[in-house]
């Protein structure tokens, strides 16, 4: 299996068909149909279903698809890193995280690093937890941001400073809404969202000091935006950190959580990985970050 394959590969499985795709690649059809054919009969097993005018992906395509996106995306990224300047820092720099307030910490970063090396470039993809370590795994992120991880055998990491508490996201009409504070209690019975990485592990549940099977979890969600339309049309509350919807002006509150549920966010990187020079520099200056007392009001909240 070559790079090519799987650039014709993709082609077609994108334009769902040969002709469009051959177009695509600047290759005669024929051609086309023949790599896919001799790359199905190296792995040995159909990867489109060939229909009239366009074909479709099969289990074993949709597959291939994902790994070949990523193959592609490495072969691509080491390329320009061969191909960079030794006196030069230039680049790209790829960090993945979820919706969470720790990400102004790694904006601030990527702020001073574009002020000392501006020919290093950015690309932010944005998952749950199980992005995250499979992107960090793969080599496809240099960086990655974890919520409430204390172990990360792993990884190496460093602390994100914040202040955001954990809390519920409801609507103004709610009865949660007319307090100050969300207890444990008031959460039963309670018709709530959960983010699917809370509702597998024990966090939450030691802060509640009972099983999450007793919450009247109604949905999951990755993605708190999707999640705040359910809110504001009185499907169930949020449990999330403060901060990342701005609720301001909207018929949506937040009420934080009492007793504090502390949060802890980390930037981490895989351990034994050979950093790129651009990636050596962004850790410096997150490690300046990490040593240097936060001057401005940029991780607490305004009285």
């Amino acid at each position: 299996m070559e790079l090519r394959h799987l650039r014709y590969f993709l082609a077609v499985a994108h334009e769902q068909n040969f002709t469009a795709a051959a177009n695509l690649m600047c290759v005669s059809q024929p051609a086309l149909s023949k790599q896919i054919k001799d790359l199905e009969e190296e792995i040995g097993t159909p990867l489109f279903i060939r229909g009239s005018k366009i074909v479709q992906l099969t289990d074993a395509g949709l597959f291939l698809k994902q790994r070949a996106e990523d193959i592609l995306e490495l072969s691509n990224r080491t390329l320009t890193e061969l191909k960079a300047d030794e006196a030069e820092i230039t680049g790209e720099i790829n960090v993945v995280c979820g919706e969470i307030e720790g990400v102004s910490f790694v904006a601030q970063a990527i702020k001073k690093m574009n002020r000392r090396y501006p020919k290093v470039k950015f690309n932010m993809t944005t998952g749950d937890e199980e992005t995250v370590r499979y992107q960090l795994d793969k080599g496809i992120a240099d960086f990655g941001m974890f919520v409430d991880l204390t172990v990360l055998p792993n990884y190496k990491c460093i602390s994100v400073p914040i202040a955001s508490p954990w809390g519920v996201m409801t609507w103004k009409g709610n009865r949660l809404a007319k307090k100050k504070f969300a207890t444990p209690k008031d959460l039963l019975n309670m018709p709530l969202i959960l983010s699917r990485q809370m509702r597998n592990n024990n966090t939450l549940a030691t802060w509640l000091g009972y099983s999450t099977d007793k919450l009247n979890v109604v949905g999951t969600n990755d993605m708190l935006y999707n999640a705040s339309k359910l809110t504001e049309a009185e499907v169930a509350s949020v449990i999330t950190i403060d901060g990342i919807i701005n609720t301001r002006g909207t018929k949506l509150c937040f009420v934080p959580f009492k007793p504090l549920f502390p949060i802890k966010v980390a930037v981490a990187w895989k351990k034994n990985r050979i950093a790129t020079k651009a990636c050596e520099k962004f850790l410096e200056i997150l490690r300046e970050m990490e040593q240097k007392p936060i001057s401005r009001g940029f991780f607490t909240k305004s009285p």
